[in-house]
């Protein structure tokens, strides 16, 4: 089974929340994520994948949150699990990595609309969730 990890990452602006997200070259959006190397604990994976992808290093994961899930691929020959963790960053610029083609810096809405998958979408609003259980 392939290992994927990775963020729902968010900065703040004023009261609202805002979401990286990542086009890749398949055509969908999704979190920045990717695979586990040998050596590496799941955040740290997470971390370097952020780091990658976006060139955003400067993060602050929020503990007590996770959302995990799995799905096959490649016809049903493959079989995945993704774990998204939740950060917080001030960092607003990101330098693409060339397995993307294109990121946005979203709030919540329109987010969820962009999102191809139905199992980010859910990740997306437990965090949400999380956070908003947090802020009260």
């Amino acid at each position: 089974m392939e290992q994927s990890r990775g963020f729902i990452l968010f900065r703040e602006e004023g009261n609202s929340y805002y979401f990286l997200i990542l086009h890749y070259k398949a055509g969908h959006w999704d979190f920045p994520r990717g695979h586990i190397q040998e050596g590496e604990n799941e955040l740290e994976a997470a971390i370097r994948e952020l780091k990658e992808e976006t060139n955003i290093a400067d993060v602050e994961v929020l503990d007590g949150f996770s959302y995990s899930y799995e799905y096959d691929f490649s016809n049903n020959q493959k079989h995945k699990k993704v774990v998204l963790f939740l950060a917080k960053t001030n960092q607003k610029d990101v330098k693409l990595s060339s397995e993307h083609t294109g990121w946005r810096w979203e709030n919540f809405e329109n987010t969820l609309k962009l999102l191809t998958y139905p199992h980010p979408k859910i990740a997306l609003k437990k965090a949400m969730e999380f956070l908003e259980k947090d802020r009260s």
